[in-house]
């Protein structure tokens, strides 16, 4: 085997010691040491299992014998340049990720290699095994150290490895050639979303680096978005995971035990790798589990369209507003009633935009969708937004209910005292809408197509006798939804969707019509904007060269 070649005045190891090789350090190599040394350079695999040992909870110090399941991870990484990976607790996804990390900094120079979680002690935690496993290897495969600090470590062949926790300003000017993202399910949405923004232009640059996102679930979120992107292959992650049982030593006893120590819910996140709202959630565990969001047909600016409109076809947008602050969303989700299940068509949302634009962007969205039927929230300064569509913008289509009663009603024709154009939520209105929303949800009667609704939804919580979002969180689009639900719970509503098909009742004629008339007070006017075609960028037709937003200052 290679010996070191003492030489008089320089330091064979580093820093006193005697297990880590210091710079400059010249070593005299057999034939033997040479063979060695490419068959572990091309093959990452014998270099773990043959040079790479591990410290082991019970038994310290042993050789890395890696499971079946590790060595596939080993050559995703090896092949691929983006991996994600969803494990169960303590299936060794850490440590068999610090065994590529380790062969790639033997066996690159010049390579910047980012550790990054959702605390800086976590990624300093995998740091600390790369440290502990290098110091095992021997002197003939080791680089000579640099430096070994508790945060990073430099090699003398130019690799780097950092550890941080992630943020927007974590290794944005770097020129990082392996990314490691552990945990990355908890770290903070905005956080995650920044990060991927400032972060992901300078590793994609490159031709070979390299991004390994893993983590246990933690609802549907950030890493949620990213795992279903790529089992169905809409990013260029590789997507793998495996079963609780696949770990040796795991079987039903092991289930059972644990199940009884950390209770199901646990359970079904930590090791069945579940995708689960909080507890409590307004939808079940089952029910969020199968809910997949849709590929948009247009996403511009705040506006995400998933079906364009259909000629002859209802739709109901529903709307709650904000005060444009950069806290809660305004919001308005178009729904087609046309048909059960109701399809979630399209949704705008906007922290930033002004309650008094905020009529604007209704007003054209509601044309759009064939001048849909719109209710909006009309608690605070969402009368301010009810006034500007009736008065100011004389939308037709706007529904009044009445004031009377805890729960509210939708009235026919005529303003009186005690109606009021959209509708206040009380407890009882609100109460009434979860209820239904839950229903109509959980049996598929509502699809919902939006990555942001669904997100919102997992943490939509049981609070005293109500739901609200978790502290943190919003829930301004799953009111939306509410609102829609109680709405069709209203008896002309009942009545106007009766065998689920209001194309036929169309073809019925004078009854429905009545309703309608009902309904509406104002009436049903063609103005011309009902078009349902979309141009190349994806912007509906009716508004190329700027036609409907000449005197409006709002783009999608």
């Amino acid at each position: 085997m290679a010996k070191i070649l003492e030489r008089k005045g320089k330091k064979l190891v580093y820093m006193n010691d005697a297990l880590l090789k210091a710079c400059g350090v010249t070593m005299e190599w057999t034939q033997e040491d040479l063979d060695e040394f490419n068959r572990c350079r091309d093959d990452v695999i014998y270099f773990i299992e043959t040079y790479m040992k591990i410290v082991h909870i019970d038994h310290g110090v042993v050789p890395f014998d890696l499971y079946d399941y590790q060595k596939e991870v080993i050559k995703l990484y090896d092949t691929n340049r983006f991996v994600t990976l969803k494990f169960p607790r303590q299936s060794g996804k850490t440590i068999t990720t610090v065994g590529y990390l380790l062969h790639y900094i033997l066996f690159n120079e010049h390579k910047n290699v980012g550790i990054l979680a959702n605390r800086a002690k976590t990624a300093r935690g995998i740091l600390s095994k790369v440290k502990q496993s290098y110091r095992q290897l021997p002197k003939f495969l080791q680089s000579g150290v640099v430096e070994w600090n508790k945060g990073s470590i430099v090699l003398e062949n130019g690799c780097t490895v950092f550890a941080d926790a992630t943020s927007e300003s974590a290794s944005r000017s770097e020129a990082i050639a392996l990314l490691i993202l552990d945990e990355f399910a908890f770290v903070e949405n905005n956080k995650a979303e920044e990060f991927m923004k400032s972060v992901y232009p300078t590793i994609s640059s490159g031709k070979t680096s390299k991004i390994f996102v893993f983590s246990t679930p933690n609802g549907m979120n950030h890493f949620y978005k990213l795992w279903t992107d790529a089992v169905e292959k809409r990013n260029s992650y590789v997507p793998f995971e495996i079963h609780w049982a696949d770990v040796p030593g795991r079987d039903e006893k092991f289930k059972k035990e644990t199940i009884a120590n950390i209770g199901e819910d646990a359970w079904r996140q930590e090791f069945e790798i579940d995708f689960l709202g909080s507890a409590g959630s307004l939808l079940s565990a089952s029910t969020m589990a199968r809910m997949v969001y849709q590929t948009p047909l247009m996403s511009k600016e705040y506006l995400t369209m998933y079906y364009e409109p259909i000629p002859g076809h209802n739709y109901v947008t529903t709307v709650d507003p904000s005060e444009g602050l950069g806290l809660d969303y305004s919001v308005a989700t178009v729904t087609d009633v046309t048909e059960i299940p109701y399809q979630q068509v399209a949704v705008y949302r906007n922290n930033s935009i002004d309650p008094h634009v905020f009529p604007d962007v209704i007003y054209n969205l509601a044309n759009l969708y064939n001048e849909s039927f719109v209710l909006v929230e009309a608690n605070n300064i969402g009368a301010v937004v009810c006034t500007i569509l009736h008065h100011t913008l004389e939308y037709e289509n706007l529904i009044q209910t009445a004031t009377k009663g805890r729960a509210g009603q939708i009235v026919s024709g005529g303003f009186g005292n005690d109606t009021i154009i959209g509708v206040k939520t009380t407890p009882a209105t609100k109460r009434i809408g979860c209820a239904i929303t839950k229903s109509l949800i959980e049996s598929d009667q509502y699809i919902v197509n939006d990555f942001e609704t669904i997100k919102e939804f997992t943490t939509f919580v049981r609070h005293l006798n109500s739901y609200q979002a978790e502290e943190g969180y919003t829930d301004d689009i799953c009111m939306t939804i509410v609102l829609f639900s109680w709405l069709i719970n209203n008896d002309y509503f009942k009545d106007m969707l009766e065998n689920n098909d209001i194309r036929k009742k169309i073809a019925e004629g004078s009854r429905l019509n009545h309703l309608f008339e009902a309904l509406i007070p104002f009436g049903h006017i063609d103005d011309g904007l009902n078009q349902s075609h979309l141009l190349e960028d994806g912007t509906p037709d009716h508004l190329k060269d700027g036609a409907i937003w000449e005197s409006k200052p709002i783009v999608w």
